[in-house]
């Protein structure tokens, strides 16, 4: 099965914070899983906080975890699909190769010309490695 990646363009950090919570909303409410691979750390726990207070009015139910669990969304620091999510977004400077999922979300982070470089090496990896791309 070939695997889509889905290229999100934001350019502005607001764009960006709205685009993951978006994300999260619309699996959550389709109930079906998605995984947040986050960076690091620090990186993690702002997600969390932030599907804590988005929308303002509720909040996204997820969790903050590297080993299985049964909530739809999770974040993650570990590059690994142990939730066996059919969806991915993936929050790392870097490309996730390492193991197929059919869905793969990206940002097309024009934020700084740094991350847009780093989007465009991305891009040119997911499309050397063949799979098909989505840009949203």
């Amino acid at each position: 099965m070939p695997v889509k990646v889905i290229f999100h363009l934001v350019k502005t950090p607001s764009q960006k914070l709205q685009t993951i919570t978006e994300l999260a909303r619309d699996y959550y409410h389709r109930k079906e899983n998605l995984l947040f691979f986050a960076p690091d750390q620090k990186a993690a726990s702002f997600l969390d906080e932030l599907l804590w207070k988005i929308p303002e009015t509720s909040f996204i139910p997820h969790a903050l975890s590297d080993a299985p669990c049964k909530e739809l969304i999770v974040i993650t620091c570990k590059r690994e699909n142990f939730t066996n999510a059919k969806a991915v977004c993936n929050l790392w400077p870097t490309p996730f190769l390492k193991e197929k999922v059919p869905t793969l979300h990206e940002l097309e982070d024009l934020t700084s010309p740094v991350k847009k470089s780093l989007s465009q090496k991305r891009f040119e990896t997911y499309r050397d490695a063949k799979f098909i791309i989505e840009s949203h």
